[in-house]
Order: structure tokens, then C-alpha cells, then sequence
């Protein structure tokens, strides 16, 4: 399993290209297609960022859900949302991807972008907004994390 770690700042060129960090590709490894070629799948995130998958990642996630698209209006919705807004790209030789001009207006995205590893993803965030949203909310999510796993085990004993 890849497995995205770190946070980097890297530039967006003016066509929108921007480069996938190297120790961010790492927890991909050579030979799950960190080359050339490799075909990734951008969508906005639930946050004010976009999410990028390897392709692989991103199918094994909606087909489970992609039988409920069709028994329940609400799900199709969601397909259709996330599948409407996403758009697949490619790693160039240089490691870049080639971000969508609609999703980095989406996002604000400028010259420059926070480029953040999420476990199974990768999102790339405005800067500021990543300093001002993300970073918090980050940090809340992982002293709650703590909080709950410090907690001595609930063994049901009486006390």
C-alpha cells in the first residue's frame, strides 16, 4: 500500500504544472508508476484543497459506492458531483502534474502550493489557506487523536 507523508511548498508554473515532491513519492515506490506516464486523478477536496489519487487508489474507492448510485438518489448525486469536477492527469518525466485550470481557480491556487501527504492521498492547498484552515484543523484533528488513544482502556470492570 502507498502510504503519502510530509508537507512540501512547491511553485505552479504558468501553465499550471506543479511538481509531486520526491520524499512524497517515495510512499509510492518505483514500481507502482511514480514514472513518467503514471495517470493520477485530481478532484476538489472536502476541504478548500484538491485531492489527488494514483488512479488505482481513486477506482478502489468509488466502486464499492458505485452500486448504491444506482439504487439511491443521493448517491448518485455524489458520483456525479465528484465525477463531474475531477479530471485524470499525468506525471510528466519532470515529475509534474498538470493541474486543471477550473479546479486551481476552485482553490485560489497561485504560484505556490502546500503540497500535504494524507495516507492514501495527496492534497494541495493555497498556502494561506492551508496556514489558516488546514494546519489547525490538522492539529485539533491530532490532539483529539491523542486524547482518545491516552485513555486507559475502558475494561468494564467495576471500579
Amino acid at each position: 500500500m502507498q502510504l503519502f507523508l510530509g508537507t512540501h511548498q512547491h511553485k505552479v508554473d504558468g501553465k499550471g504544472r506543479l511538481f509531486l515532491p520526491k520524499a512524497l513519492l517515495a510512499g509510492r515506490g518505483a514500481e507502482a508508476g511514480d514514472s513518467a506516464g503514471s495517470e493520477w486523478v485530481v478532484t476538489p477536496g472536502l476541504d478548500p484543497c484538491l485531492y489527488v489519487f494514483p488512479r488505482e487508489t481513486f477506482e478502489q474507492i468509488l466502486e464499492p459506492r458505485e452500486a448504491s448510485a444506482f439504487e439511491a438518489q443521493e448517491y448518485r448525486e455524489a458520483m456525479r458531483g465528484l465525477a463531474f469536477r475531477s479530471s485524470f492527469v499525468q506525471l510528466d518525466k519532470q515529475k509534474r502534474l498538470l493541474l486543471p485550470e477550473h479546479l486551481r481557480r476552485e482553490i485560489a491556487l497561485g504560484e505556490e502550493a502546500t503540497v500535504v501527504g494524507c495516507g492514501r492521498h495527496i492534497e494541495i492547498w493555497e498556502p494561506e489557506t492551508w496556514e489558516t484552515i488546514g494546519r489547525p484543523r490538522a492539529e485539533k484533528g491530532f490532539q483529539g487523536l491523542v486524547k482518545r488513544f491516552s485513555k486507559p482502556p475502558n475494561t468494564g470492570a467495576p471500579s
